[in-house]
């Protein structure tokens, strides 16, 4: 009888327990499922002295967005402040930049010849070859450009 009565009162704590702990963990699972509110953003792309660049490609994430700018270099679309935004086009450098860090509404693409940018260079194991000049397949991987991608892994 003893034991009867004070496996009871275990058995009510357990299950008093066990409510908390899976009721903490629902509430837990909500809080982390919302959110943030996109925003709305209305960019122009210019070069140096001003002037609009217009069929600029402007890429949003991962591709998520794929669009070029008007005849007068604006673009609007709607994306997360934690998105980051590539811009580029024929004759001009290439700016990654994220949209939450964004402080004006313009951005500003540098010139650069065509094929003779760093960005058109392929390194090879002893040597380095012009995009124009190589055949075949080939994939490049740059640290700066892995850098400015944003990433929810957390190991080192």
């Amino acid at each position: 009888m003893k034991y009867h009565i004070l496996y009871k009162k275990y058995s009510l704590a357990g299950l008093l327990f066990m409510t908390l702990l899976f009721a903490g963990a629902a509430s837990a699972q909500e809080k982390a499922s919302k959110k943030g509110k996109q925003i709305n953003v209305s960019l122009k792309v210019t070069d140096e002295q001003g002037n609009p660049i217009p069929k600029a490609t402007v890429i949003v994430g991962e591709g998520l967005i794929h669009t070029e700018t008007s005849a007068n270099g604006g673009v609007d679309f709607k994306a997360m402040p934690e998105d980051f935004i590539t811009v580029s086009s024929y004759g001009y450098g290439k700016k990654v930049s994220l949209i939450g860090d964004l402080i004006e509404d313009n951005i500003v693409l540098k010139k650069a010849k065509l094929f003779s940018t760093n960005d058109d260079m392929i390194p090879m194991p002893y040597m380095n070859i012009q995009k124009r000049r190589a055949t075949g397949n080939y994939n490049v991987f740059r640290t700066g450009d892995l850098e400015k991608y944003p990433t929810n892994d957390l190991r080192n």
